[in-house]
């Protein structure tokens, strides 16, 4: 499965930052179809909390699991054949 460096970015957001993605603002349909893509995959969830407390998403154990994993992703070798 392929992801655009968008889902990433508001991946990496939710990993990091204890508030929403564009301050809540996912009015852009990108982001809002992102969101939802990453609910449907389970890598977000909604928070319990009311939102004015913080973010109404939070990441989930498999969320944080796949960011860890693409940090630890090794650069790629450009081999001599590749250019």
């Amino acid at each position: 499965m392929r992801f655009p460096p968008l889902f990433i970015e508001i991946m990496l957001w939710y990993y990091t930052s204890p508030y929403d993605y564009r301050e809540g603002d996912h009015s852009a349909p990108a982001v809002c179809e992102f969101i939802k893509r990453a609910l449907d995959l389970q890598l977000i969830k909604k928070r319990i909390i009311p939102e004015e407390e913080g973010s109404q998403y939070e990441i989930t154990e498999r969320g944080a699991a796949w960011i860890k994993a693409l940090c630890t992703t090794p650069l790629p070798c450009i081999c001599r054949g590749d250019i």
